[in-house]
């Protein structure tokens, strides 16, 4: 071998152990390694992570019965309700909700409930009137409406204790009846009263927890001297035995309208008058029966023999 062949040889040698040297850096950063990298903690902060947050529990809610309005029925039995609300963490009351029915996705009502003083209270309510609202309400007064809330008075009813799990960030609060009771005066195209009443829910509504806030109570309804008629919130207090009616006080008394009415009609202190009719100065007819039905009245006929 001559020396210009052994030169090239070496060189020969050289180069495919460069080569090799290439193909295993190659096939090193291909497979993620190579290198120094086995001297390096894996990369933990990436998208792969394991979340270990707890997943929110599924809560489902049917709504059940009507919403009476002054010119129809809303009925939103077994259509669509969702709903939300806090509850205090620990004790698990809720003190919070929001809830929206509709039909269809239209004829929303939307009702917001807080703690006031201690009570359940409604503080903000709107609703949507649209022809999903039934063939019975009438299309003259479809729109948007929102409700007076210093005319307006509403709660939650008979509401379960306490969330499912009064320890977790998000639960639910389970019910077979959860009942509202209120009167809505809302404004808006026309002016409507709703009562919540016969508006009912039941199965489960999804809460979250608040470090902070009070258990709300549900207020009292119809007071010791509400004898008849509705209370505040829409809630009956009684009906009037017969003879009597109920004034704009709740109260009942005598009913002396129409004259046919107990007791009797007599000219004795406590019997009814029957109709009298007399002339004023211009000499137009005065009826007792037209402007005083029902008022108690001292009658005193003066007159001269002359």
């Amino acid at each position: 071998m001559t020396p210009g062949q052994e030169i090239v040889i070496l060189w020969a040698m050289k180069a495919q152990r460069i080569i090799f040297s290439l193909l295993l850096t190659l096939a090193g950063v291909a497979c993620g390694g190579g290198g120094d990298s086995t001297d390096t903690p894996p990369n933990t902060d990436t998208g792969n992570a394991v979340d270990t947050t707890t997943a929110p529990p599924e809560c489902n809610l049917n709504p059940m019965g009507v919403f009476t309005t002054s010119v129809a029925d809303i009925i939103y039995q077994n259509k669509t309700v969702t709903g939300s609300g806090t509850h205090v963490s620990g004790d698990g009351c809720l003190n919070t909700a929001n809830l929206v029915f509709d039909i269809n996705g239209g004829c929303k009502l939307s009702l917001d409930f807080s703690t006031q003083g201690g009570q359940w209270a409604l503080t903000a309510a709107t609703f949507d009137a649209d022809a999903n609202c039934g063939e019975a309400f009438p299309d003259s007064a479809y729109g948007a409406y929102q409700a007076d809330m210093a005319a307006s008075k509403a709660s939650l009813v008979d509401l379960p204790a306490a969330v499912d799990n009064a320890d977790a960030a998000n639960s639910c609060l389970t019910g077979d009846n959860l009942t509202m009771a209120g009167r809505l005066q809302l404004t808006g195209p026309d002016t409507l009263t709703g009562w919540l009443t016969n508006l009912s829910l039941k199965g489960a509504l999804s809460s979250a927890a608040a470090s902070e806030g009070s258990c709300p109570e549900t207020p009292a309804f119809c007071a010791a001297d509400e004898e008849c008629g509705e209370d505040a919130y829409g809630v009956s207090c009684g009906e009037c035995a017969e003879g009597f009616q109920c004034t704009a006080d709740s109260v009942c008394v005598v009913n002396y309208c129409p004259t046919t009415a107990p007791p009797a009609f007599g000219v004795n202190e406590g019997n009814t008058a029957e109709q009298i009719i007399l002339k004023d100065c211009d000499g137009n007819e005065f009826k007792f029966e037209d402007n005083m039905c029902n008022n108690n009245a001292t009658f005193i006929n003066l007159f001269a023999p002359w």
